[in-house]
């Protein structure tokens, strides 16, 4: 929801980083927006003690926009960050639209399982996983 309100975010120098990741900036997808973000932390330029978020800043938007258009994300960092929007920015990490998981399947969305005896994946005979619950280790290499 955040994404739309053109937030900036930040890594360890404190400066916008979209640039260095994302041809569409800040129209960017979720997923790519979130693979941007998973490269600036494993690249050592997150945020905090342990360099593993980043800083969504939302405190240049009017205090009544964030009120009106943006109040679960408020809300939300304030109960889980104790943070301010207004004020602060809220540390922020890459969720599922980049690192997913989920039942490993084949392409067919068989589910499988690694067989350590042979170094294989196996089909489970019988048991399917689709849509969310699969993961056939493609997930956001779509896009």
């Amino acid at each position: 929801a955040g994404r739309g309100r053109l937030p900036h975010q930040q890594g360890t120098e404190n400066a916008s980083w979209k640039g260095m990741h994302l041809t569409a900036k800040d129209l960017a997808s979720r997923d790519v927006v979130s693979r941007a973000m998973t490269i600036e932390i494993r690249e050592g330029r997150g945020c905090g003690p342990e360099g593993d978020h980043i800083h969504l800043q939302l405190s240049h938007l009017p205090t009544e926009q964030l009120a009106l258009r943006l109040p679960g994300i408020s809300e939300t960092a304030m109960i889980f960050a104790g943070v301010d929007v207004t004020r602060e920015p809220i540390p922020v990490l890459p969720t599922v639209h980049y690192n997913m998981g989920g039942t490993p399947t084949n392409w067919r969305g068989e589910v499988i399982t690694y067989d350590a005896k042979t170094g294989q994946d196996t089909i489970i005979p019988g048991l399917l996983a689709a849509g969310e619950a699969a993961c056939a280790s493609v997930h956001g290499a779509n896009r």
